[in-house]
């Protein structure tokens, strides 16, 4: 039967796997792998990127949306328009997930520079890197107490130039 379907026996294993358990989790790619317009390994991407969205209805509207190119685009170019659509059919998910990847991927750094100093580099999601560049400068004005008489806006100045290079 592989040889009839031009596929290897694992390769037709996966196949019929699919078939037979995707008809209500996938079925615009079950209905594509019955009909033979989609391959094995693209509907298993598809599968894989739609099912980061949390409802039915999302991964259908996907996955319809992405059927006519799914043969005709690269992997690359294939996940890029998968993740253009999850971002369409769910934008709050599409950042959960993005926010998510970036806290993955995090990462602090430290340099020492002489003189008694040193670079810190933190790399992170938007609001990471922002909630950090906001307890770095509390912890400055904390560290530069306002001297008596010296005004807000001084004290202020004195407090960014010690938290000089925090930039977001």
């Amino acid at each position: 039967v592989a040889a009839l379907a031009r596929t290897s026996p694992t390769g037709l294993r996966a196949r019929v796997e699919m078939i037979a358990t995707w008809a209500e989790e996938h079925p615009v790619l079950h209905r594509a792998l019955h009909e033979g317009t989609l391959t094995t390994g693209r509907a298993r991407v598809i599968a894989r990127e739609s099912e980061k969205l949390p409802g039915a209805r999302e991964r259908a509207w996907v996955e319809m949306r992405i059927l006519p190119y799914a043969e005709q685009v690269g992997e690359v170019g294939l996940r890029t328009r998968l993740e253009r659509l999850i971002a369409q059919a769910d934008p709050t998910r599409y950042r959960a997930l993005l926010d998510d990847l970036a806290q993955e991927r995090d990462t602090v750094t430290t340099r020492q520079q002489g003189y008694g100093r040193a670079a810190l580099s933190y790399q992170g999601s938007l609001a990471s890197v922002a909630a950090l560049r906001a307890a770095l400068i509390a912890k400055a004005a904390a560290a530069n107490p306002a001297t008596p008489g010296q005004s807000t806006a001084a004290r202020d100045h004195q407090t960014f130039s010690s938290a000089q290079g925090l930039t977001v």
